[in-house]
């Protein structure tokens, strides 16, 4: 049974050709019934027919489920922003260019190494009729008439959910629209589809996310014919920008493992070093920074970050977008790799920036804001932090969607600095708002789901309500250890946290199992005096003091003492806690 599915993938259109007499329609067999509906709009000279059939092709490239209709608006709007802000650029030259690499006879493109992976018009000129004809205003008619006309034959399915009107194909049907369409055509079709998808991401994730959940198996879909097959459809000054895009939108989406897949597909197809960063490709080494900071793997992205920095640094004026979001991705990993006095100076550099540059609602400008009052907090300037993420806050909350990821990790945020502050019940309040709202939009896996469940765990604990907590951080830890690698920060923090509530509710045994596994992997993956590793080797030593282990206590505060003096001032919260239980546990043992 496991090989049947790749079995009839192979053997598919032979199969739906070839039936019993008994099993065929009027028209013959499954196939020549579709064909029968595709040769009326094939002959047809409507234009709403040969709309029709555009549609079609580009429903065949990616999944046969719901294709909302509002994403073609959104993609619309995406190129014509781009057209907008390239026409003063060379925009028609940029076309001519890309011509000459996609056509024999035209002499090879002059585009600077490091422009790869950059949109341009030709891209927006492969979008279907019915959407380059729009030049000035969305008009919706044509695809609602098209997807009408699809409808009236059988092809496709117009749905209407939450009064969001889709396409959807069944999976036959959509077998059959990929299979009849000859090798030149699908290529084609799946160009097309690219650039959509491409003008999708680039128009902002906050216009296309409402569509998530309903894009996701699409995107899947169309990045799962083959490395091989990708590459065939045109040169890289061609394809790259569309692979750059879909893996924006995997970010976006978190499909981690997705967007690994296609990143090494790319450095395999473009004989990319996946070791040695280039300038020439600087635009895929943004995508892969980002990917390996989100899986955890942040002394990679460290180090790639700061070749970023220093390249964009280089060539790139002081108020240059570019330059400065490399700069906020370098801060944020900094702080991720505990070096937080360098994250807050680079990140007072680029909030003085983009509060000179740019408007007080830009995403850009709020999200360093957001980045510096996380760093903050790192350092015990709860009061610095507070105030500036309740400005965040109050921004997004009056120009984002409720269920908008930024607006809820500012919440989120801003949650956890009231924890600090013991203003328990404000906290609480907040993060159930983000859970619920998490809950209802977000997958069960998604990492920023499970962020906030892990802090409103934390939340219940202060307030007495440990079984609370613990059944809830049991949720997340065992979500976490079946989809994030073993090493992930956030899956040792929910680990942590989890044994350190065991201890508390006298579960002694769990807390110093699952502490063990903890520090071990954080002693392997982060420096000695990473925050993270020693509260852990803290919380260690105080399960070894209660199971009675006292001389492994001991050693263990005595070394987590040892580095917070040389680390921390005297003044400092956690310092005098190690220093306040070493002296305990020495005392009563003397």
């Amino acid at each position: 049974m496991h090989k049947y599915f790749e079995r009839f993938q192979e053997k598919r259109e032979q199969l739906l050709k070839h039936h019993p007499k008994q099993e065929q329609s009027r028209y013959g067999d499954v196939y020549a019934t579709f064909e029968a509906s595709a040769e009326v709009l094939e002959r047809s000279t409507r234009r709403t027919d040969r709309d029709a059939l555009d549609l079609l092709k580009i429903l065949a490239m990616v999944h046969s489920s719901v294709l909302p209709l509002p994403v073609f608006k959104i993609a619309w709007s995406g190129s014509r922003s781009y057209s907008q802000t390239n026409s003063s650029k060379g925009g028609r030259k940029a076309f001519r260019q890309a011509l000459k690499r996609i056509y024999p006879g035209f002499p090879k493109s002059s585009r600077s190494p490091s422009s790869l992976g950059e949109l341009t018009s030709w891209h927006v000129s492969q979008l279907p009729e019915f959407m380059s004809e729009q030049t000035r205003k969305w008009d919706d008619s044509r695809l609602v008439q098209a997807s009408s006309r699809l409808d009236s034959l059988s092809l496709a399915t117009l749905n209407c959910l939450d009064g969001v009107q889709g396409l959807s194909m069944h999976p036959l049907a959509h077998a059959w629209a990929r299979d009849r369409l000859a090798k030149a055509m699908q290529d084609q079709a799946w160009v097309t589809m690219g650039c959509l998808l491409t003008f999708l991401s680039k128009h902002g994730y906050d216009k296309w996310q409402a569509y998530e959940n309903d894009l996701r198996p699409h995107i899947q879909s169309f990045l799962s014919v083959g490395l091989g097959t990708i590459l065939s459809y045109g040169p890289e000054e061609v394809m790259l920008p569309i692979l750059i895009r879909c893996g924006w939108m995997l970010i976006h989406m978190r499909e981690d493992r997705t967007l690994d897949a296609l990143l090494n597909h790319v450095f395999l197809g473009y004989g990319i070093s996946p070791t040695k960063p280039s300038e020439n490709y600087i635009l895929v080494w943004d995508l892969v920074g980002i990917h390996l900071t989100l899986t955890g793997k942040t002394k990679q992205a460290e180090a790639l970050f700061e070749f970023i920095v220093n390249i964009r640094d280089s060539r790139l004026p002081e108020t240059d977008g570019s330059r400065l979001a490399s700069q906020h991705e370098l801060a944020r990993v900094y702080r991720e790799n505990g070096q937080i006095e360098k994250a807050i100076t680079l990140l007072e550099h680029v909030v003085r920036i983009r509060e000179n540059t740019l408007l007080e609602a830009h995403p850009s400008r709020l999200a360093s804001q957001h980045e510096l009052a996380s760093a903050c907090l790192s350092t015990g300037q709860i009061q610095k932090a507070i105030t500036l993420l309740e400005h965040v806050v109050r921004i997004r909350e009056n120009t984002l969607l409720e269920a908008h990821p930024d607006r809820l990790a500012s919440q989120h945020e801003l949650a956890c600095a009231y924890l600090s502050t013991g203003q328990i019940q404000k906290a609480i309040t907040l993060l159930e708002h983000v859970v619920r709202i998490g809950e209802n939009t977000l997958l069960e896996a998604h990492p920023n789901r499970l962020a906030s469940q892990h802090e409103l765990a934390c939340a219940y604990s202060s307030t007495g309500q440990i079984q609370k907590a613990i059944t809830l951080l049991e949720h997340v830890v065992r979500i976490s250890e079946n989809t994030l690698l073993e090493a992930h920060p956030d899956r040792l923090a929910s680990q942590h946290e989890l044994a350190c509530l065991y201890r508390e509710n006298g579960q002694i045994e769990k807390a110093v199992t699952l502490l063990e596994h903890v520090v071990r992997i954080r002693e392997n993956t982060l420096l000695e005096t990473h925050p993270d590793r020693l509260v852990s080797q803290h919380e260690l030593a105080r399960a070894y003091y209660e199971k009675g282990r006292i001389q492994e206590s001991v050693a263990l505060f005595e070394h987590v003492v040892k580095i917070r003096k040389e680390t921390l001032s005297e003044t400092h919260a956690n310092r005098i806690a190690s220093e306040n239980w070493l002296a305990k546990v020495i005392s009563e043992t003397a």
